[in-house]
């Protein structure tokens, strides 16, 4: 399996404090987003090219098991989803966003995460993560639009 990870831009905590209830993106009082908690967010695009279709069935299983206990046990992983590629049947995409790098971090180090790394070889012909900054764009407009 080849893995190429694009845009690191440096890895570590972002000293998150040990509240570990996920941030609240919700509107102050203000009426405006606290994008001081969107600024903290930290997101990951994964590309999986699977080997073949038996790899592919056993990917999407492994990624429903592994989607149910983040679902069940992640409070600050904020959206853990799959997505199949049109006119690809053997490519996948993940879309992981996190509450912080320290929420990725802890992500990574759970049982369930371990299982799927060690499963995942059997599966993946070649994988491309993107990691990328805090979000910005039409969400956020729409929603602070909203206030006024």
């Amino acid at each position: 399996m080849v893995v190429t990870a694009v845009g690191l831009k440096g890895a570590g905590t972002d000293g998150a404090t040990t509240d570990r209830r996920p941030p609240r993106l919700r509107l102050a009082a203000s009426g405006r987003l606290d994008f001081d908690k969107v600024r903290r967010m930290f997101a990951i695009l994964i590309r999986f090219d699977l080997k073949d279709e038996a790899a592919a069935r056993g990917f999407d299983a492994l990624a429903e098991e592994t989607i149910a206990a983040v679902q069940a046990m992640e409070p600050e992983t904020l959206m853990y989803v799959v997505h199949r590629v049109e006119d690809a049947p053997l490519s996948r995409i993940f879309y992981e966003v996190y509450a912080s790098r320290d929420a990725h971090a802890q992500h990574e180090l759970t049982e369930h995460m371990k299982h799927a790394f060690a499963e995942l070889g059997q599966y993946v012909e070649s994988a491309r993560m993107e990691f990328l900054d805090a979000p910005s764009g039409k969400l956020f407009q729409a929603v602070n639009a909203s206030a006024n």
